[in-house]
């Protein structure tokens, strides 16, 4: 298994069996390769007001590296470049390629793409998907289009 751990709002400190240590927070990122073992431990805090906001994916390493050698990536929001699109689209690229721009995650065994895209309100936008990739879109904040006294 590989777990990505993407904080937005509060932190994570997390300690493996391999001495790897460290504290992610908004906007950071943590690819975990579990392979042939690794014991892993994880501690969120969220912020003053104890709101804690993220996402943590868990992605099935291919038949072939199940046995492969752990391994780890912590990537600090700084290091995360963002493209933007027309229309104000922006992409935040963590592992993949957008508009020849490559995220900081590397030589993950399963060619994902990880992004974090901002679409602004009623705006159309289309992503290119890989033949054979499968997809999900997760919306962390969206306006309502069927209740106008919602709308900012």
């Amino acid at each position: 298994m590989e777990t990505i751990t993407y904080i937005l709002k509060g932190k994570v400190l997390h300690e493996d069996s391999l001495g790897h240590k460290g504290e992610i927070g908004p906007g950071d990122v943590q690819w975990m390769t579990a392979g042939s073992g690794i014991i892993h431990q994880e501690m969120p805090e969220g912020e003053k007001d104890g709101a804690l906001w993220g996402l943590q994916l868990w992605s099935n390493l291919p038949a072939s590296y199940k046995m492969m050698g752990p391994r780890y990536q912590e990537i600090k929001s700084s290091e995360i470049p963002e493209v933007w699109l027309d229309h104000g689209v922006k992409f935040r690229v963590i592992c993949g390629e957008v508009n020849k721009i490559k995220g900081p995650v590397t030589d993950i065994m399963s060619g994902p793409e990880y992004l974090d895209i901002t679409v602004p309100f009623q705006t159309n936008f289309t992503h290119h998907v890989h033949k054979g990739h499968t997809v999900f879109a997760y919306v962390l904040s969206a306006r309502s289009f069927s209740d106008p006294s919602r709308r900012r």
